[in-house]
């Protein structure tokens, strides 16, 4: 069942927060987590809110997502990360859950389902805190950490 802005089946959604023990090493991609962070609190903000008009935040979040999986995956590449293969799959997986809402959305589909916006905030918290800091290991053990950190 589709629920439409401004309803709030289950309660308030937790807000992401950026923690330094997240931190990848790396100021430019811990920098562009804390804003994919601050657009999906944007996101939750306006659904809560009952604004119905939020293509344009749901399109930054796309475009910014890209931006910074293409910022990532170009470090990992030159760092050698072994997690390579699943991180570009895993970021694929999410820009493809995302632009079939903005499909839906443009096609007059003007409803943003409670669900989606969890999955949203569910996987960039999961992937970040799971994902991203074996990465953020990687560097560590391997002595690259200072290498990347002011990138």
């Amino acid at each position: 069942m589709e629920r439409t802005v401004g309803h709030k089946p289950g309660g308030r959604i937790e807000r992401v927060t950026w923690k330094p023990d997240i931190s990848l090493h790396v100021a430019k991609l811990d920098s562009q987590h804390q804003k994919l962070y601050s657009i999906t609190n944007r996101l939750i903000d306006l659904y809560e809110q009952g604004a119905g008009d939020t293509i344009d935040v749901l399109a930054d979040l796309v475009h910014y997502s890209i931006d910074h999986f293409r910022d990532e995956t170009l470090i990992m590449f030159e760092s050698r990360y072994p997690g390579l293969d699943a991180q570009k799959t895993a970021h694929d997986r999410f820009v493809e859950k995302m632009q079939e809402f903005l499909r839906g959305y443009a096609d007059g589909q003007e409803q943003l389902t409670y669900e989606l916006l969890n999955y949203c905030r569910n996987w960039l918290v999961a992937h970040i805190t799971n994902d991203d800091t074996k990465f953020a290991a990687y560097l560590v053990k391997t002595g690259l950490k200072d290498k990347y950190w002011n990138r």
